[in-house]
């Protein structure tokens, strides 16, 4: 049941992860853009 319970967890986190990670790349992007 536990380990049911943290899978969730840890595909949110690692969605959470990817997104920042996206706009990491974005906002450096826009750095050396501008």
């Amino acid at each position: 049941m536990s380990s049911k319970q943290a899978k969730p967890k840890v595909l949110y986190f690692l969605r959470l992860l990817f997104a920042w990670a996206l706009l990491n790349t974005k906002s450096e992007e826009v750095k050396v853009l501008s």
